[in-house]
């Protein structure tokens, strides 16, 4: 076994100086790839036989993610409302979690396993239910 402190990887950078290739030396560590499209967003991400790809709508929002590995593939898809705020995610058995969001865009449910959401001026979570039960945020430095 090599220790943490011993392990050696090197980087390779495309020309806009983002990571393409993380190389493990004398690990055994399967190399790590990442393609971008050509705007910038990330593409996909492959490490041995595991591949991570990503999809993203007109406004570069991510849409769909896709896990591979041999017979594995699952399709995790991201929903928006008309405002671009996310409204549904989706995954791969069929089932989905509704954000209901505000209008402010920020979720006031998790699906039924947390709703009732409620956010400080500032945008901070404040207060949420969970299983029927309240649970507040604790004040940090800056919430009212």
């Amino acid at each position: 076994m090599i220790s943490a402190s011993r392990r050696r990887h090197h980087y390779t950078y495309d020309a806009r100086n983002r990571p393409t290739l993380k190389n493990f030396v004398d690990t055994g560590t399967p190399d790590v790839a990442t393609s971008y499209y050509a705007d910038g967003a990330v593409q996909s991400i492959t490490q041995g036989p595991v591949t991570l790809s990503y999809e993203y709508d007109k406004l570069r929002k991510l849409t769909r993610e896709r896990l591979q590995h041999g017979t594995i593939d699952w399709l995790t898809q991201h929903t928006y409302n008309t405002h671009g705020d996310a409204a549904y995610l989706t995954y791969p058995d069929g089932g989905s979690i509704a954000f209901a969001p505000n209008a402010l865009g920020q979720a006031t449910q998790a699906g039924a396993f947390a709703t009732g959401a409620t956010y400080f001026p500032n945008g901070a979570l404040k207060q949420f239910t969970y299983a029927g039960q309240d649970v507040p945020m604790p004040r940090r430095a800056g919430c009212p």
